[in-house]
């Protein structure tokens, strides 16, 4: 009975669009953090600048709203993140004329991209290289209005520095091995990047960002030689990822890990100088090799 009911509104619909009584939409759903908020909204502008319209789809927040192990808080923070930002949710007529032309994609090709409207777009789609060195830059920009009181001073602190470099260490749900991300980067990975900075670059000092920075400090740092050039930036929760990405983004190079937060906050540098290291097994090769001249590998 459902199906035959979406198929009915289905048909419907395409009659309606074609009458020029609804407009064909693309829809975006949207879920996970700060960084796959960002992912999203930049597939939408991808149809957007095609001339297409494009609204999101935010019920995930409301159903869900969790990390892969369902512990750590996944709220929507792109327009706190961005507040200037075009955005358009879906009303509950567009949830009921839209339902039968959900896409997945399953291939996780570039495919999607010819797809026209009506579509409502439900996966991850991969990434190409004007996404992120064009787009991103473009539609993302960050300004200190958006931190609060703790994130300003490590802000201050950050811009006083000959040459901050950010590391962001992903543990919580990647902490360990995971279908899609593959094994959780090395310690000796982490230790060989601040090598490479501290041979390379004249007074490299390194900001920690974490969602388990108790781990940081007693797993990783004991592993490595800093001589006190550091800090760990403790202050912003699982809610305020995106403050912890507008400061990534402002250091002057970024060391990445699995998951996608400090490579957003490489991308959205103002300038084309930094260098976003990223750890080099096939997972992550397949996913960013060859799509920005900034990506350095270590393994």
């Amino acid at each position: 009975m459902k199906k035959l009911l979406i198929r009915f509104i289905k048909s419907l619909t395409v009659f309606l669009i074609k009458m020029k009584l609804l407009s064909p939409l693309v829809i975006v759903r949207v879920d996970g953090g700060i960084a796959s908020q960002m992912h999203f909204y930049l597939v939408g502008m991808l149809f957007k600048e095609k001339g297409y319209r494009v609204k999101f789809d935010l019920s995930w927040f409301k159903s869900n709203g969790r990390d892969l192990e369902g512990t750590r808080v996944r709220n929507f923070d792109l327009l706190k993140a961005f507040p200037y930002l075009e955005f358009e949710e879906i009303s509950l007529c567009d949830s009921i004329f839209f339902a039968g032309f959900k896409y997945v994609n399953q291939n996780k090709s570039l495919d999607f991209i010819e797809e026209e409207p009506p579509i409502w777009l439900l996966s991850y789609y991969p990434y190409t290289k004007d996404m992120l060195d064009v787009m991103m830059p473009k539609y993302f920009h960050l300004d200190a209005d958006v931190l609060d009181d703790y994130s300003k001073n490590v802000y201050n602190q950050i811009k006083e520095k000959d040459y901050p470099v950010a590391v962001h260490v992903r543990r919580g749900d990647l902490a360990t091995y995971n279908s899609a991300y593959g094994s959780p980067v090395s310690n000796s990975y982490f230790a060989r990047s601040m090598d490479f900075f501290q041979k390379n670059m004249d007074n490299p000092f390194f900001f920690f960002f974490s969602d388990e920075m108790g781990w940081v400090e007693n797993n990783l740092l004991p592993e490595l030689d800093l001589d006190g050039n550091y800090m760990l930036v403790n202050g912003n929760s699982d809610d305020k990822g995106y403050m912890d990405m507008f400061l990534i983004s402002v250091c002057s190079s970024q060391i990445t890990s699995k998951g996608s937060l400090g490579k957003y906050g490489g991308f959205i540098h103002a300038g084309k100088d930094n260098i976003i290291v990223v750890f080099d097994d096939n997972v992550e090769r397949d996913k960013w090799g060859g799509l920005s001249d900034k990506l350095f590998f270590v393994s």
